[in-house]
């Protein structure tokens, strides 16, 4: 990380955030040559539905959407663990490596744990040097991925808790 961090906030979405967050989904689609399909009904659906699926926060600097994380809830039954999956993170260039993908982790961390999460799952294209060691550097263990292309990294209630005490800092 640079030593200039922005101040953010990080927060939930809001039903406003929606197309800005689109946006930005579509450029990390973009970044894995990849095409983003999701549309505001989906965001509305699944993330402000009765249902409520998925969670994303955001981060905020001054009054612009710089980044964003997405994830979602699952059990696994014969671990008993509940699971929180996290599905996409995305700072915007200009923003990266200072500290926002920390914050905005902390915050799913923070509120995942709350509602009886246990464990964190992140997965990246091992293609994704950056990610890979963000994930690494922060505390993540490495785990094997049935999928070659991907890294799969899984926190623990003890990684988590260690994740949010980190500070944003040189590292």
């Amino acid at each position: 990380m640079t030593e200039n961090l922005y101040p953010c906030s990080v927060r939930k979405i809001q039903k406003s955030d929606v197309p800005c967050v689109l946006q930005m989904m579509q450029r990390l689609a973009e970044q894995h040559h990849e095409v983003s399909l999701a549309q505001p009904c989906d965001i509305l659906k699944h993330a402000f539905g009765p249902f409520n699926i998925s969670h994303i926060w955001v981060a905020q600097h001054d009054n612009e959407l710089v980044g964003f994380l997405e994830a979602n809830y699952a059990v696994n039954f014969p671990e008993q663990k509940t699971i929180a999956h996290i599905n996409l993170i995305y700072v915007r260039d200009g923003y990266r490596e200072h500290g926002i993908a920390l914050l905005l982790l902390q915050d799913a961390i923070a509120d995942s744990m709350k509602d009886g999460c246990n464990q964190l799952l992140i997965e990246a294209y091992s293609t994704n040097e950056r990610a890979n060691r963000f994930y690494r550097n922060i505390g993540f263990q490495t785990r094997k991925s049935s999928f070659i292309s991907l890294s799969r990294y899984i926190a623990e209630n003890d990684t988590m808790k260690h994740i949010l005490k980190l500070q944003r800092k040189l590292t």
